[in-house]
Formats: structure tokens, C-alpha cells, sequence
């Protein structure tokens, strides 16, 4: 039984890759008894997740200069400061001869930012992450653009 939303996120991101329609996914998930879940709660959580996956194929298709459109995020397990939350994808060396490393970070905006200006926040705090000792960064990808009022 799934105890945490995080691993049921996994698992309809894997769902929706595979191709997956809700009602397919529920009645899966109940024949495998795989969670305990109320159906309106799973498909709250199904679309938050449907929407990031939509989110994530728009901004790939962005240029630099223009402002995202944010997924509006109703529930969350964790709660923000800023309104404006950005998830990136940064690769990194800690040393030439090192393997490239993959790490994803967290943004906080009080307005909205445009691709490049989210990309220029991660590499302005980049050495305040707990992780950033790398020597050099290979790329920052915005994933994620993300709008939760507060």
C-alpha cells in the first residue's frame, strides 16, 4: 500500500507514459490492490500531475525571452514562501576528469520569470544549494514553471 504521494506521483507519471486513461489506472491499482486511495483524491492528484507533464512539454518550446505559462497548483504536501516555484534540471562536473551529475533544484519567485531569468536565479544561487560545489555547470533546463497562491 502506497503511504506516500510522492511514490503514487511515480507511479502515474509511469501510467501516463505507458498510456494509460484514469479510469484504466484505477481499476489496475484496485485489482493489484496496490493503494487505498478515495477516487476523487487520486484524480486530483492524476490531473496535478497530467498538467506538470503538459507544463513541462510547452516549455521546451519557449524561447528564452518569454514568460512561461504556470501550472496553477491547487494542493500541495509542501508549502512555499514565493508564489512563483521553478524546478531545473542542472547538470554539473565537480572536476574536469569528473562524471557529468544530474541534480534537479527548486526556484522561488515573488513574480513571474522569464525562461532566462529563471536559468540566471539558478546560477546566481547556485553556490547556496547544498550541492553546488561543482566546478563547472553543463546546463540548466527549466522543467517546471509552477504558480501556487498563497
Amino acid at each position: 500500500m502506497i503511504k506516500e504521494i510522492g511514490v503514487l506521483r511515480t507511479f502515474i507519471y509511469k501510467a501516463l507514459d505507458a498510456g494509460y486513461t484514469f479510469n484504466a489506472f484505477y481499476r489496475s491499482a484496485q485489482e493489484k490492490e496496490i493503494f487505498r486511495i478515495r477516487r476523487s483524491d487520486l484524480l486530483e492528484v492524476w490531473r496535478e500531475v497530467k498538467s506538470e507533464l503538459a507544463n513541462r512539454a510547452a516549455l521546451r518550446s519557449l524561447s528564452a525571452g518569454d514568460i512561461p505559462e504556470h501550472t496553477r497548483v491547487s494542493a500541495s504536501p509542501f508549502k512555499y514562501t514565493e508564489p512563483f516555484i521553478y524546478k531545473a534540471r542542472v547538470e554539473y562536473q565537480v572536476s574536469a576528469e569528473a562524471p557529468v551529475t544530474q541534480q534537479f533544484v527548486t526556484v522561488l519567485s515573488p513574480k513571474a520569470l522569464t525562461i532566462g531569468g529563471a536559468v540566471g536565479q539558478v546560477l546566481e544561487k547556485w553556490p547556496g544549494f547544498a550541492y553546488g560545489k561543482a566546478e563547472r555547470i553543463r546546463t540548466v533546463e527549466i522543467v517546471a514553471a509552477m504558480y501556487m497562491p498563497q
